[in-house]
């Protein structure tokens, strides 16, 4: 393995650890909100604002976790995260 193909693993590795501390705060902080909304009766799916926000946030969170597994996807296999085609 070359000096920039190890280079290249250990940046995505860690931009893949960074991604998950982000996921988890987020995830715990949806939960929050969905909960506070539940308690005190403001969750209301037919209110548009409402919907959204809420939607936002876990549509959010799953892109976060397919950019997440796609880096770790690149680390594991050892492929380059640029790729060119003749």
């Amino acid at each position: 393995m070359t000096f920039y193909e190890r280079f290249e693993q250990v940046i995505a590795l860690a931009l893949s650890a960074i991604i998950a501390v982000i996921i988890v705060v987020s995830l715990l902080q949806l939960i929050s909100i969905v909960f506070s909304l539940l308690i005190i009766d403001a969750f209301n799916p037919l209110d548009h604002k409402v919907f959204q926000t809420v939607f936002g946030m876990i549509m959010t969170l799953l892109i976060a976790m397919e950019f997440k597994h796609s880096i770790v996807r690149v680390a594991l296999r050892r492929d380059s995260i640029i790729e060119s085609r003749r």
